[in-house]
């Protein structure tokens, strides 16, 4: 019967050096073949995990984590230092051996082992023998916690580490930078887009999302996080909507939490595991309201920005225009032609509509001359399609709106009805 840690889908997985027992012949076939203790393998009798020898499984593992990994078989008899017979093993009437083995571990090996796995061989209906294999670890150096010492393997036994090993130990972390990021950015101003990006050159495959408490999503919770994502090529950034700024200190959306990413790193050939903490609250310094006079210096600054801007375009028109008479032909389209005689004509009518998907919240806001918070919401429609939702629900859409709407931009009637 073979289990893994509860870490089974977030955690690095790598192969040991040595081969991983899973079954009693193949630890029989261990001993008939005189196997010998190495810097990857160890015997222990199962006698090491009762009282009394508790403090060496920590310090044997931590050891193996922080040099090249391994596989330390519990029930094993050694007789200079070679595989001689199995032991009686131990009973699990009065214990879960297997979870206890790994509450032990974790408990007092820091910071946590990832990859560690653990199985349990079956001597008879009710003893058992364990198998517990670690790879080596890129987030070390792990310390053993009762003796605050860092350990690695050394002619068949543990040893302490010297001062240049544990810095060597730390640098493994150089070596493999990771793929994946996971943040909250601010985009037009107060939009929060949820957004997870591959930062590295090499793809990440099989990316796993698990949030320390649930989400709440406006329109409902994006596949890729819920089900994962095959494959992030290298500086490939997706994004999602997670809320506004004015629903920060709200009950709409959770501020504060954790996210664990686990994927397989293509240019490592390991699985990683990375936890991202969201502090939402953080951000409220960023998208406070200014005052009255600052909003108000704002407009006009705007305002003034604006009135240059179009001004600049009528000159650039204008300049266009000199030329239409030419026997070259146009220089400007004939829809700018079209709309300029309907300005000219007094027919608001004949100017082109605005496509609203690809228009800011901004637009909205300016052409409605509606507050942020609808505008925000119409943006959301438009942006984010769904299927079976109208206009006319989305809260302050009344028939003026509407009207509005249809008269500035291009709407189809199927989400009028």
């Amino acid at each position: 019967m073979e289990s893994h840690s509860s870490q089974k889908k977030h955690m690095m997985t790598t192969l040991t050096p040595y081969r991983h027992p899973t079954t009693l012949s193949e630890v029989h076939a261990l001993i008939a073949a005189r196997e010998s203790e190495s810097l990857h393998l160890e015997f222990k009798a199962s006698e090491a995990l009762v009282r009394g020898k508790l403090d060496e499984i920590s310090k044997d593992i931590s050891a193996f984590a922080n040099s090249d990994g391994g596989v330390i078989i519990y029930g094993i008899v050694e007789n200079d230092h070679c595989a001689e017979s199995v032991d009686e093993g131990l009973s699990n009437e009065d214990r879960n051996h297997k979870e206890w083995i790994e509450n032990k571990i974790q408990s007092n090996v820091a910071p946590k082992l990832l990859g560690l796995r653990i199985t349990e061989i079956a001597l008879s209906e009710s003893r058992f023998i364990y198998a517990v294999s670690v790879p080596a670890s890129d987030r070390g150096p792990h310390q053993d916690r009762h003796t605050h010492r860092y350990y690695k393997r050394h002619n068949f036994k543990c040893a302490p580490m010297e001062d240049y090993e544990i810095r060597d130990v730390r640098n493994r972390q150089i070596a493999l930078p990771p793929l994946i990021s996971v943040r909250i950015d601010i985009v037009q101003g107060q939009l929060l887009q949820f957004c997870v990006e591959n930062v590295g050159t090499y793809s990440a495959t099989d990316v796993e999302f698990q949030f320390s408490e649930r989400l709440k999503w406006e329109h409902g919770e994006p596949k890729p996080l819920s089900r994962g994502i095959k494959t992030l090529p290298p500086k490939r950034l997706l994004s999602f909507f997670y809320g506004v700024g004015v629903w920060l200190g709200t009950d709409k959306i959770v501020q504060d939490f954790s996210v664990e990413v686990s994927y397989f790193h293509q240019g490592e050939g390991k699985r990683l595991t990375e936890t991202f903490h969201m502090d939402l609250q953080s951000l409220l310094g960023t998208l406070q309201e200014s005052t009255a006079l600052e909003q108000h210096a704002k407009r006009l600054e705007d305002a003034l920005g604006k009135t240059t801007k179009t001004l600049d375009r009528i000159a650039h028109y204008l300049s266009g225009i000199e030329n239409i008479a030419n026997p070259s032909g146009m220089a400007i389209s004939h829809s700018s032609l079209r709309g300029l005689a309907a300005i000219y004509n007094g027919d608001q009518t004949g100017w082109p509509l605005y496509e609203p998907s690809q228009c800011s919240w901004q637009v909205f806001q300016e052409v409605l001359e509606i507050d942020t918070n609808l505008a925000t919401k119409l943006y959301q429609f438009f942006t984010w399609p769904n299927q079976e939702q109208k206009l006319k629900a989305i809260d302050g859409a009344n028939e003026e709106l509407l009207a509005k709407l249809q008269r500035h931009f291009r709407i189809s009637p199927d989400v009028l009805d």
